[in-house]
């Protein structure tokens, strides 16, 4: 048995630790794995027809992530790989496929938009994206809230986006602060761009049967309670995840919280949302509401669409800049003094004597 790290062919590689083998082993010394052939190629080596791929920026358990630079327009892009050892895996290269078809589709200025894919000469799918140089919304809010001044049309942005999604019919899945990145672009500061459509689902496969029964994908803090009860999902499900988001941007705490994920994913199906109280400064007015609504236990009880949620935070954004335009005149309005008759001296008060005129009897 030989570990075998570098290029070379009748190789096998454990799903588990990534470790590379060739030989006639079967099984992962380290784990008991069952290993799978594969043709690992180098980062260096790497190519994608039309593009020079740069330095590698991200990597996550079923892909990685390249910046890279169109050979025909030297923009730069985003090429996201299949992890070699996912070849065989018909799912994983499946679920990747449906990511790549979905995100096509897009076109909003608020959504990741895939401008290529197709499949590498050693299988690996890849698709080609938008190049973002952002921060994440997570970033900006661990365990503090954040004023509704600053939130405000980061939650009307995602909004936007969703309903560009749900008008396609996409069900994004997995809204969740970590996939919305903030972005600049042009004088325009923190633009919002939803990524990550790994478990985007189209609602034309929805239709009467939804997730697999029994399936459970998504991220437990803003998982709905179908989603965690792995029912049928259509585009509520989103708005559930978004009020989630919200509530844990304007609280600084995610809606549930408990040390396992399961724990977690019972409180939304049974538990009832702690209310919230934002400060009369916020000046946003039935911003609480928006939120609680948003994360209704019941289907029924939630926003129906996007665009009325939209509707409703636009209103409310209106509403608070508004206000603090009335509060910016208050406090610029400067209030004339009276100005005094100026004293008049002794002096100046006796006239002239050429104007003084003795009285003649």
């Amino acid at each position: 048995m030989t570990i075998f790290t570098n290029a070379g062919s009748n190789r096998k590689q454990c799903p588990q630790c990534h470790l590379v083998f060739i030989g006639d082993v079967q099984t992962c010394p380290c784990d008991g794995s069952v290993l799978a052939y594969t043709s690992l190629v180098s980062y260096d080596a790497e190519v994608v027809p039309g593009y020079r791929l740069e330095r590698e920026v991200g990597s996550g358990g079923s892909a990685k992530v390249y910046k890279a630079v169109c050979l025909q327009t030297h923009e730069p892009v985003a090429v996201k790989i299949l992890h070699e050892w996912h070849v065989d895996d018909l799912d994983q290269v499946e679920h990747f496929n449906k990511e790549a078809e979905l995100t096509s589709r897009l076109s909003s200025r608020h959504t990741i938009n895939v401008k290529d894919f197709g499949t590498l000469p050693d299988l690996r799918p890849y698709m080609v994206m938008d190049y973002i140089d952002g921060q994440p919304l997570s970033s900006f809010i661990e365990n503090e809230p954040v004023s509704a001044d600053w939130a405000l049309p980061i939650f009307v942005q995602i909004a936007w986006g969703l309903a560009h999604c749900h008008a396609l019919g996409i069900v994004h899945c997995d809204i969740k602060p970590s996939n919305i990145l903030l972005s600049e672009q042009g004088d325009d500061r923190n633009v919002v761009k939803i990524v990550d459509f790994g478990i985007a689902k189209s609602v034309h496969d929805l239709n009467g049967t939804g997730s697999p029964e029994g399936e459970t994908r998504g991220s437990p803090l803003y998982m709905s309670p179908e989603q965690c009860m792995g029912r049928v999902l259509d585009n509520r499900s989103d708005i559930y995840s978004l009020g989630c988001l919200m509530y844990e941007m304007l609280t600084g705490r995610p809606v549930f919280f408990a040390a396992e994920a399961v724990a977690v994913m019972k409180k939304h199906v049974y538990e009832t949302p702690m209310p919230f109280f934002l400060s009369p400064n916020e000046g946003a007015a039935g911003l609480e509401k928006i939120v609680l609504k948003a994360i209704s236990k019941k289907v029924g009880d939630r926003y129906q669409d996007i665009s009325r949620l939209q509707i409703d935070l636009q209103r409310c954004l209106a509403s608070m800049r508004s206000q603090q335009a009335v509060e910016r005149r208050r406090r610029m309005q400067v209030v004339q003094p009276l100005y005094a008759v100026p004293a008049v001296s002794a002096v100046q008060a006796v006239p002239p004597a050429e104007a003084v005129r003795p009285i003649v009897a």
